[in-house]
């Protein structure tokens, strides 16, 4: 059974994992915009 600390740095490690893929899929989606308006 993990403890409390270990689910919860478990959860944050997740959810930064998610919030940098989100982050990279921002910038490829902003960059193509930028390609395209040119």
């Amino acid at each position: 059974m993990l403890s409390s600390n270990e689910v919860k740095e478990w959860g944050v490690k997740k959810l930064e994992n998610k919030t940098s893929l989100a982050l990279k899929n921002l910038a490829l989606v902003q960059l193509r915009t930028v390609n395209n308006s040119k």
